[in-house]
């Protein structure tokens, strides 16, 4: 007969469960870089329109708007990255379980967290660190904007300031992607291990049938039969 959580399988049917703020701070942030972006266009000069008036440096400007929309779409990525995390959360996490214990056996050391904690990084502490960082810079720009229109600041004090927002973002937008890139890799790399226990048990379980014992035989390539030679004593 089977015994289940009723709340919790009507909960599975509607949802998925699972919730992270970083996927709404990821385009909440993407979305006041661009607006942003958009607002230093008014510190390009028009030549229909050349007032005379000293202007922060063009290029600079230019440099700063192409870092606002790279950590857009970055930031675009993050939140679908997040999304995706959420919708196989259960999945990865259970199968990340698997590999902490695999990894405490092949090693003989004690189970860690640190493959549960590599694929999950993006949806908590790693990801609202660098768009917290960002919010901080934005901030910056945000209020350099604000005292240059007010005469607070001069041309050259702000020239700087767009030159550290743009460094900056540039570095945030390279962290993203990176952590992208380095929790779908750990990912693919703890389901691949999962597969070898597979395949290992299914030796294990296998070798002993008549039927499927002479088909391992026959078409075990040199480095399964020596295992099978050493480990479990069959004859080739």
């Amino acid at each position: 007969m089977l015994n289940f959580n009723k709340r919790l399988f009507t909960l599975f049917g509607t949802s998925n469960g699972f919730q992270s703020t970083g996927n709404t701070k990821a385009t909440d942030t993407g979305a006041r870089a661009l607006s942003l972006s958009a607002q230093l266009e008014k510190y390009i000069e028009d030549e229909e329109t050349q007032t005379g008036a000293m202007l922060p440096t063009e290029s600079k400007v230019r440099n700063c708007q192409a870092s606002l929309t790279s950590f857009a779409a970055g930031a675009d990525q993050l939140g679908a990255h997040i999304n995706t995390r959420l919708d196989t959360l259960l999945d990865d996490m259970q199968v990340a379980a698997t590999i902490k214990e695999i990894d405490a056996y092949i090693g003989d050391v004690p189970p860690s967290c640190a493959t549960i904690d590599s694929v999950a990084g993006s949806m908590g502490e790693a990801g609202d660190a660098v768009l917290n960082a960002v919010s901080t810079q934005l901030d910056d720009l945000e209020q350099a904007m604000s005292d240059f229109d007010l005469g607070v600041i001069n041309d050259d004090e702000f020239d700087v300031i767009l030159d550290q927002v743009t460094t900056e973002l540039n570095t945030a937008t390279a962290g993203i992607l990176a952590m992208i890139a380095s929790e779908l890799a750990a990912i693919d790399g703890m389901y691949k291990k999962t597969r070898q226990l597979a395949n290992a048990f299914a030796v294990e379980a296998l070798i002993n049938d008549p039927c499927v014992r002479p088909l391992i035989k026959k078409f075990a390539n040199p480095d399964l039969a020596a295992v099978l030679t050493e480990d479990f004593d069959i004859e080739f």
